[in-house]
């Protein structure tokens, strides 16, 4: 019954024959293109199913449920990968007082982020900024953070290095939230080499949770949102563009789901103390 929601988007709105083919293999979130890195009209799709800044489904509620057991507060800084166009960034330093410098591999998202928070004004610039990473070398300050919260950002790189270089940047005893799609083989063997990885590191795996049926409904009721939205509106040829590659990714992400191929894991562990 879900997918048939979205399906009826391609019957609602017609694409137009130069848009070219729609993607279908986009295992994550839905990804932004690096190209126009001044042009936020590729992000109005995404703003208006998960909120501005969000890429995530079920936006900044669901993004504070899942980071949830690192028991965030002003006292915190938040090593945050993952950090898209900025909403999560903007909302646990201006819901949670949080210090967090989010950060981001995709330029074009980096650089929408950053005039966002700086949008924002001055006072959150003091807890929140925008900062890039590189999945192929990742490195961050030593024992610089509370916490960490990796959102969706394993299957980019080396899923060794970059936990590994997480684990060295949170303090003895804080704790680690990781969110990571999986999909395929590929999926499944990242999947399997988390608890390693942790493992080999020391930490304290306390939370393994399958979050895909959640993520699926969360889909669902965004888009179920945007079709309520749009009823007795007719959008542009570049809006119906944009509107039916989004549900063509996001489809894809729910049958892949329901059919068993796709999963959405999230783990939570303890960095162990120094000896």
């Amino acid at each position: 019954m879900g997918t048939s929601l979205m399906g009826r988007l391609f019957r609602w709105v017609q694409r137009p024959a130069a848009v070219g083919p729609i993607v279908a293999d986009a295992p994550g979130a839905p990804a932004l293109a690096s190209q126009a890195a001044d042009n936020e009209s590729l992000l109005v799709q995404s703003d208006a199913l998960w909120g501005e800044g969000f890429r995530w489904p079920g936006g900044e509620a669901e993004l504070m449920r899942l980071a949830a057991p690192l028991g965030l507060s002003p006292a915190h800084s938040l090593l945050f990968l993952g950090a898209g166009a900025g909403g999560p960034v903007r909302a646990f330093a201006s819901t949670l007082g949080v210090w967090v410098p989010g950060s981001e591999a995709d330029p074009a998202l980096a650089a929408i982020a950053r005039r966002r928070l700086q949008r924002a004004g001055a006072q959150l610039a003091k807890r929140a900024k925008i900062e890039s990473w590189s999945p192929a070398a990742p490195a961050f300050p030593a024992r610089g953070f509370h916490h960490a919260l990796l959102l969706d950002v394993l299957a980019a790189g080396d899923p060794v290095a970059t936990l590994g270089a997480a684990i060295q940047a949170v303090k003895p005893g804080g704790q680690m939230v990781i969110v990571q799609t999986l999909s395929g083989p590929h999926g499944e063997a990242l999947g399997a080499s988390v608890p390693r990885i942790l493992e080999a590191h020391g930490c304290d795996l306390r939370i393994v949770e399958d979050e895909s049926a959640r993520h699926a409904r969360l889909v669902l009721q965004g888009w179920r949102s945007q079709v309520r939205q749009m009823r007795g509106t007719r959008p542009s040829p570049a809006e119906a563009a944009r509107l039916v590659e989004e549900a063509a990714r996001w489809l894809y992400r729910t049958r892949d789901i329901r059919d068993g191929r796709c999963r959405v894991m999230r783990w939570v562990a303890i960095v162990p103390q120094l000896n």
